[in-house]
């Protein structure tokens, strides 16, 4: 049997470049690798922040990208429709 597929949302907003940087590394870095990561910019103002997210090439990586803020809960439960279907 496959491994199932999980999906990892995390919410960003204004996390200075270390501490995103080290979240999405802990997150790259773990032992189980069938998994997505949906990125959720939530500050779309915070320039530094998209240029953060972008320097990521990882194909497990997707980035969504709010045109507003909305919130960590709203946010989350806004994209857990995009997530796959095994686990989130």
């Amino acid at each position: 049997m496959d491994a199932p597929l999980i999906s990892v949302l995390m919410s960003t907003y204004n996390e200075t470049t270390k501490e995103l940087n080290e979240s999405i590394n802990s997150i790259l870095q773990q032992t189980y690798s069938n998994f997505e990561f949906l990125i959720i910019n939530d500050n779309p103002n915070n320039y530094e922040l998209e240029k953060t997210l972008k320097s990521y090439k990882d194909s497990r990586i997707k980035i969504i990208h709010n045109e507003e803020n909305l919130g960590l809960v709203k946010s989350c439960l806004l994209y857990t429709s995009d997530a796959a279907d095994d686990l989130i």
